[in-house]
């Protein structure tokens, strides 16, 4: 497969396409200040970032990706009381890697210990990044992952972008049941410097579970170029995608697309936010028990930013109302389910002081209690959640250090 040597899969920098790694050598976690803080495109900041990503493997274990100040990459597995039953150096091909909230690294867990990792690379100048995906899995021991085993680590090859691609970020990525990859991301277009960039949402998959990319799947011509994009695995196997789009008139609302290249486009919500900037706040989508998914997105309706939660049928229309989450303050909420447990988390604020909010259901999402889970001074990540063996995480790195809050 091929394509410029600036949107390969596989970095020019990095000597092997396969690693074994043992062994972290920065601290994981410390009381961290955000990249985001320095800007993009601006000189390395000497601190660690506070963007992480969690995801829990087929045994229950929580793990959570994260960065170190030299921009390197970190997977460790996280046990109650934050102790760490190990930690993995992630290799980057020798890039500086995005740290931005909406753009951060993502981490997924598949069958068989499989595990994948997608991150976006800081480019030359804003909005320039490169897509990577590392790929490979963990020695077993018994029933769970063996503790003291490296992953066994590669790049990814990726579908060959567009003549006119000048940039891949903000992607996504699920296993499903057979361990194939599924990837979405937007990809940047550019043919004039004094006409603004197109922006489209992609997605592929791997053709096996060990095997290459298909080719990529253009699914819509004008994505908000700095959200982040949502992917969800449905329980009929159904993959799909949420993202806010650029509709006709500037209006940006939400997409969903699933099934296959003539699936049609679903618009979620007519709020019709008329903007001419990005809001950098994207969506989050989760799997329903019974089929279709659970949505939460952020919008503008009369003036007033909101956070809605709503349930979707398979096809992405509204099944049943939308409802406000029950915070004015709420921001950068995610959803994720586990059976007919749904957990929705946001970031708040109380004078001085950020806030970790919860809204949980046991019966599917027909009736929720509201939780604080966690309040902190200073800065935060947004807040993560993470789904799978029958359990849910609430996941917030902030400057103080790492809450871990497990949902049941």
């Amino acid at each position: 497969m091929t394509g410029r040597p600036h949107t390969s899969g596989v970095p020019a920098a990095h000597p092997s396409r396969r690693t074994a790694l043992r062994g972290a050598s920065c601290a994981l976690l410390a009381p961290w200040v955000g990249w985001a803080r320095a800007g993009h495109g601006a000189a390395a900041a000497p601190h660690r970032p506070l963007a992480v990503d969690a995801a829990v493997d087929v045994h229950g274990g929580l793990w959570i990706l994260s960065g170190c100040a030299d921009d390197g990459l970190q997977l460790g597995r996280y046990r109650s009381g934050g102790v760490w039953a190990c930690q993995h150096l992630l290799p980057t091909g020798g890039e500086r890697v995005n740290f931005s909230a909406e753009s951060a690294p993502r981490l997924a867990w598949g069958p068989q210990g499989r595990l994948a990792v997608a991150f976006s690379t800081m480019g030359p100048r804003r909005h320039r990044g490169q897509l990577r995906v590392l790929t490979g899995d963990f020695v077993h021991d018994g029933d769970s992952l063996a503790a003291g085993s490296a992953p066994r680590i590669s790049f990814a090859e990726l579908p060959a972008a567009g003549a006119e691609a000048v940039a891949r970020e903000h992607a996504a990525l699920n296993f499903d049941g057979a361990g194939r990859l599924h990837l979405a991301w937007l990809e940047r277009q550019s043919t004039d410097p004094a006409t603004r960039d197109r922006v489209a949402l992609h997605r592929a998959a791997t053709e096996s579970p060990n095997g290459r990319f298909g080719p990529a799947q253009r699914l819509g011509e004008a994505a908000c170029e700095c959200c982040r994009t949502a992917i969800a695995l449905g329980e009929n196997g159904q993959v799909a995608v949420l993202w806010r789009h650029v509709f006709e008139g500037r209006y940006r609302d939400h997409a969903f697309h699933a099934g296959g290249e003539g699936a049609a486009i679903q618009r979620v919500g007519t709020d019709r936010w008329a903007l001419e900037a990005c809001p950098h706040h994207g969506p989050s989508l989760a799997p329903a028990a019974g089929g279709g998914y659970h949505a939460v997105w952020y919008t503008h309706r009369a003036g007033e930013g909101q956070v809605f939660y709503a349930r979707l049928g398979s096809d992405g229309s509204m099944n049943g109302p939308e409802r406000a989450l029950p915070d004015e303050q709420a921001e950068h909420a995610a959803v994720a389910s586990a059976g007919l447990k749904v957990a929705v988390i946001w970031r708040a604020f109380e004078g001085a002081q950020q806030l970790l909010r919860a809204w949980f259901s046991v019966d599917g999402g027909r009736r929720f209690r509201v939780m604080t889970l966690a309040r902190r001074d200073g800065e935060s990540d947004h807040p993560r959640l993470a789904a799978g063996a029958g359990r849910l995480f609430a996941v917030w790195n902030t400057e103080a250090g790492l809450v871990v809050k497990e949902l049941s």
